[in-house]
């Protein structure tokens, strides 16, 4: 007699080797955009560095509380593994990876597991959250808090065990969300969203009140850097709330916001490449726009029409966090996608045929977003000229300048820089005792140069070697001079 397969060990596993392998998946995905594509820092990842870097404990400073967790987070990964490119971008990654992972749990609880599943695979390969999750800055935090926010609240109405650990961390995101720039608008949607739905606000009136106490408590007391700082700088809640300081250029915003969502025919400016929104998955938008304008009263509805309200028209004052609108776009794509699944199987109720016949367009339609979407990341950070020179090598190449000093001498190698630069190498020399960075030329030999130090006319000697960046125009970055160079 046969064993049955159900008595299979690989069967009894199945999901777990499953969701083990997509995670390893998505762990790949995310890593390979980090190492490999952009291949290089830009200015913005490390600024972020350097006030990770300088945080200090004993005086607090509150102008760093903007997304402070997660310097907070970088700052830990220098204090372990040092400064370089790949640590620079870790916290990032390992945000990423989460944020992914939670944003697959929220969608399996708010659609069916198909439609999660989808939505997921179209969402890790969309160029803006390959960008964001591998970019060195906090940009992913507002993303990461939003979507463990909306989960673990999802939880607690839906009393998942165990409750107390659910109940604690809603209030622990809800606090940790108020740190990133917008995201008071998602509180006060998922708040709004307790008082004025009527299920949500039952079963709000059934929780224990002493487990409520509890997160309440942990609530207030990671809120507490942040209450400090709003108190003794009050600017910084400007800041938080996204509100300018100065008159918006209203039809500016108007064309940058457009050309970086839609505009198909512009590469742009900025880090992110344009447009965030393909024309198959503007697509697949509209649709769930559709089906979302349609459906009204699930919670779902209330918490995204509240934050869509909110959250746009900040967007729009300022079109530099537009990558903030990543949930809001994923939600209508699961939306789109829980339509098109719907609308095939009633037109075929009972034919199952005709039902596994439907999924073969609805795959290629998502094989084609995900190979667009892969595709479109690739090359524009790897050939556009416009996004790739905003990235670069420096980091790495700086490591092959040094080990190319180490070769000819025992003495402690010199680092000429620019002012500008200077706050950077310093990080970078806090944990690399190789170097000392500098920006004068009264330093023994071995030294080396950067391109962008205002040296270069002062030196007489020849160079013994010079570090090359094959992707940036000005591709001599590095020059270094030994004793035997005079």
């Amino acid at each position: 007699m046969k064993k049955p397969i159900v008595d299979y060990t690989l069967y009894r596993w199945r999901y777990g080797i499953g969701y083990a392998v997509a995670l390893l998946l998505v762990a790949a995905v995310i890593g390979f955009s980090a190492l490999y594509v952009p291949d290089g820092l830009r200015a913005a990842e490390r600024t972020s560095a350097v006030a990770s870097g300088s945080l200090d404990y004993a005086q607090f400073d509150a102008e760093t509380v903007i997304n402070l967790p997660y310097h907070l987070l970088q700052r830990i990964v220098f204090a372990i593994v040092g400064v370089s490119t790949l640590t620079i971008k870790l916290p990032s990654l390992i945000l990423g990876v989460l944020t992914i992972l939670g944003l697959f749990l929220l969608l399996r609880e708010w659609f069916r597991s198909n439609v999660a599943l989808t939505t997921s695979l179209i969402a890790l390969t969309m160029p803006l959250f390959l960008f964001v999750s591998q970019d060195g800055t906090p940009t992913i935090y507002g993303i990461f808090t939003a979507v463990w926010l909306l989960l673990c609240a999802t939880y607690v109405t839906r009393r998942r065990t165990p409750t107390l650990l659910w109940k604690i961390a809603t209030f622990a995101f809800l606090s940790l969300n108020l740190y990133a720039p917008l995201g008071i608008y998602l509180e006060i949607a998922v708040l709004s969203t307790m008082i004025f739905h009527p299920h949500i606000r039952l079963l709000m009136r059934r929780l224990s009140v002493n487990r409520i106490a509890i997160a309440a408590v942990v609530a207030f007391i990671l809120l507490t850097p942040l209450i400090y700082s709003i108190v003794m700088r009050p600017e910084t809640s400007l800041e938080l709330l996204g509100i300018p300081t100065a008159t918006p250029d209203w039809g500016a915003n108007a064309i940058a916001l457009a050309q970086t969502l839609f505009d198909v025919r512009s590469v742009g400016s900025g880090p992110i490449i344009q447009p965030v929104l393909s024309l198959g998955l503007l697509s697949v938008v509209l649709v769930g726009v559709y089906r979302f304008v349609r459906i009204k009263y699930t919670a779902r509805s209330y918490i995204l029409w509240l934050w869509a309200l909110l959250l746009v028209p900040l967007v729009y004052l300022n079109p530099h966090y537009t990558a903030y609108l990543f949930i809001l776009i994923v939600m209508m794509v699961a939306m789109g996608i829980a339509a098109l699944i719907s609308e095939w199987y009633k037109m075929f109720p009972r034919n199952p045929y005709a039902r596994v016949t439907g999924l073969i367009p609805l795959s290629l339609i998502v094989f084609g977003l995900v190979l667009s979407g892969l595709t479109q990341y690739g090359i524009s950070y790897y050939y556009m000229p416009e996004i790739a020179q905003q990235f670069s090598s420096d980091t790495r190449l700086l490591n092959t300048a040094i080990a190319r000093a180490d070769a000819v001498g025992d003495n402690r190698v010199s680092v000429i820089v620019s002012e500008t630069d200077l706050p950077y190498y310093t990080l970078l020399a806090r944990y690399d005792t190789r170097f000392t960075p500098s920006t004068s030329l009264d330093v023994p030999t071995p030294y080396i140069v950067s391109h962008d130090a205002n040296v270069h006319e002062s030196i007489k000697a020849i160079p013994s070697a010079i570090i090359t960046d094959r992707m940036s125009s000005d591709a001599d970055r590095f020059y270094l001079y030994t004793a035997s160079s005079d």
